[in-house]
């Protein structure tokens, strides 16, 4: 095999750590715009997601900080009740168990079909069970 002989050329700026080329990484935000996204995010979900943070710190652990905070998260979703801030989130969930409810009934009559012995499989001289509760002595 013959080996194709060329000069390297430098390139103009070295690679970063990550393999983001300097062009892709110049037009992305600073860190202060990525901090702002992120408080604006955690905004978001506290004002449409009380219900879940209540879950989600009763899932935490006891103690007197967790109850703090679960009685705070408690006070927190009132508020965001009352401002009407949570029909989303209810409407999301209620709208996915009826979804649930409709299409489960269907997977569970199947199994059950397939579980039940057939007609044709007693009358093969299967013997009855015997009663319960009654000793063999």
């Amino acid at each position: 095999m013959v080996a194709i002989a060329r000069e390297l050329t430098p390139t103009t700026t070295a690679p970063s750590v990550d393999a983001i080329p300097l062009r892709l990484r110049r037009g992305s935000g600073s860190p202060r715009q990525v901090f702002a996204l992120a408080l604006v995010g955690a905004i978001v979900l506290a004002l449409f997601a009380s219900r879940d943070l209540t879950s989600w710190l009763n899932g935490q652990g006891d103690g007197p900080i967790v109850a703090l905070l679960q009685q705070a998260a408690a006070d927190w979703d009132d508020a965001m009740a009352t401002l009407g801030l949570v029909r989303p989130h209810d409407a999301l969930r209620l709208t996915i168990h009826r979804l649930l409810d409709w299409q489960w009934p269907r997977l569970e009559s199947a199994n059950l079909r397939r579980a039940r012995p057939s007609p044709s499989h007693a009358s093969r001289g299967s013997l009855p069970l015997p009663p319960a509760g009654r000793g063999s002595g």
